[in-house]
């Protein structure tokens, strides 16, 4: 029943489950401290991809590599999490860039 509201309508959340937004928040605690340790774990196996790379591995070939290893993750999550550790993201990740080129007349 609480899914059908819009994520950031919190206080109509909060009053069907008769909580207040404080309880919301510490009962969300322990979902986002496991979110923090699978990004940490993610992270250490980006470095070690971009460490046999030499550093030339970019988001699309990152989350290949992860998804021949068995993991389940995504270019927005690989981009996300590099991007939180200070990694430069490049402007198109998760798709290809393409230079502009003059159609022929």
């Amino acid at each position: 029943m609480l899914r059908n509201f819009p994520a950031d309508d919190l206080r109509s959340r909060a009053t069907l489950a008769k909580l207040t937004a404080d309880e919301h928040w510490r009962r969300r605690a322990p979902l986002r401290a496991a979110r923090q340790a699978v990004d940490a774990e993610l992270a250490a196996r980006i470095r070690v991809i971009l460490r046999a790379s030499d550093g030339t591995c970019g988001v699309p070939r990152i989350t290949a590599e992860l998804r021949e290893d068995g993991e389940v993750v995504n270019d927005k999550q690989i981009a996300r999490v590099m991007q939180a550790s200070g990694r430069p993201v490049p402007a198109c990740a998760g798709g290809i860039a393409r230079p502009f080129r003059t159609p022929p007349r």
